[in-house]
C-alpha cells in the first residue's frame, strides 16, 4: 500500500513539474480534460471549423502528454527513482556499519593503583597494585604486560630521556611474543578488570622494594626518593592487523606519599612486527 501511494505521489509531482508546480500541473491537466470532453460532447454532431479542431487538438495533445508522462512515471521513473534511493540507503547503511566495524577495537586503560607497604598482605616484600580494564568495545586477547622500575634519590630525579630509554628498553622485551603466546585463549572482555602486582615474585625488584620502599613512602616529599615505574601491556583484537599488536604504556613517578605522577609516554597505539 505505501509502496503503490509512494509510485502514485512521485507521478503527480513529477507530472505537475512540466506545469509550474503542483497543483497547477494537476488543475492544467484537469481543465483540459473537461476542455475536451465539452468540445466533444456538444460540437460532435456540428461541423467543426478550423480553430475548433486545432483547440480540440489541443486539448486533446495536452491530455495526451499528461497521460504519457504519468504512465511513464507510474512505470519506469517512480520505480527507478525508489530504487536509486533505497541502493542509497543502502550503501549509507552499509558505510556506517563498516566505519562502526573498523573504529571496533579493544582498548586497555588505568583505573587506579595502590599501594602495599610490608605487612599489609602475606606477601614478604612491599608492591604497588595496578588495576586496569578493557575500556573498548571488543574482547582482547594475547595479553601480557611488563614492566621496569627504578629509584632516583632526592633530588632532580630522572630525565626525560631516562625515561624514554625506560619505555623503549621495555617494548624492546624479548619475551613478549611468548608471554602473548601464554594468554593467546585468554579473553579480556570489555569492562572486565584485572590487577597485577609490582613486583609480583621475589628476585631483585622485591629485595629493592625492601631496601627502598620506606625512602619513598615514608620520608618527607623534599627528602624522599622516587620511585619510578613504566608498565606496557601488548595484546591484540580482532581488528587488528596481522602483521600488528595493540600496546597500551605508562609511565608514573611515587614520592613521599602515594599521589600517582605523570611522566614518559602515556598512549596507546599500533605497533608493527616487523622490523
Amino acid at each position: 500500500m505505501d509502496y503503490a501511494f509512494t509510485l502514485l505521489s512521485g507521478a503527480w509531482e513529477d507530472t505537475a513539474t512540466l506545469f509550474g508546480g503542483f497543483w497547477s500541473g494537476a488543475i492544467s491537466f484537469l481543465v483540459a480534460l473537461v476542455t475536451l470532453f465539452i468540445l466533444w460532447r456538444w460540437l460532435e454532431p456540428r461541423e467543426m471549423r478550423g480553430e475548433v479542431r486545432i483547440a480540440v487538438a489541443g486539448a486533446a495533445s495536452v491530455c495526451l502528454v499528461g497521460l504519457i508522462v504519468l504512465v511513464a512515471h507510474l512505470l519506469v521513473f517512480t520505480p527507478m527513482r525508489l530504487y536509486v534511493d533505497e541502493r542509497k540507503h543502502v550503501t549509507e547503511l552499509e558505510k556506517t556499519l563498516e566505519t562502526a566495524r573498523s573504529e571496533s577495537m579493544a582498548r586497555v586503560d588505568l583505573t587506579r593503583t595502590a599501594i602495599a607497604p610490608l605487612g599489609t598482605s602475606d606477601a614478604e616484600w612491599p608492591f604497588v597494585n595496578v588495576h586496569y580494564t578493557n575500556s573498548g568495545n571488543i574482547t582482547a586477547t594475547h595479553l601480557a604486560s611488563n614492566w621496569m622500575v627504578a629509584i632516583a634519590p632526592a633530588g632532580p630525579g630522572i630525565s626525560p630521556d631516562g625515561i624514554q630509554r625506560m619505555q623503549d628498553a621495555l617494548l624492546a622485551l624479548d619475551r613478549w611474543p611468548s608471554d602473548m603466546a601464554e594468554s593467546a585463549q585468554r579473553d579480556f572482555n570489555p569492562r572486565d578488570g584485572k590487577v597485577t602486582s609490582i613486583p609480583d615474585r621475589k628476585g631483585k625488584t622485591s629485595a629493592l622494594f625492601l631496601k627502598e620502599f620506606d625512602g619513598v613512602f615514608g620520608a618527607n616529599p623534599g627528602q624522599a626518593a622516587a620511585l619510578y615505574i613504566v608498565i606496557a601491556f601488548k595484546y591484540r583484537d580482532a581488528n587488528t592487523p596481522e602483521n600488528m599488536v595493540r600496546v597500551t604504556e605508562y609511565c608514573w613517578w611515587f614520592q613521599g606519599n602515594q599521589l600517582r605522577h605523570e611522566c614518559g609516554r602515556g598512549r596507546t597505539f599500533l605497533e608493527s612486527l616487523t622490523p
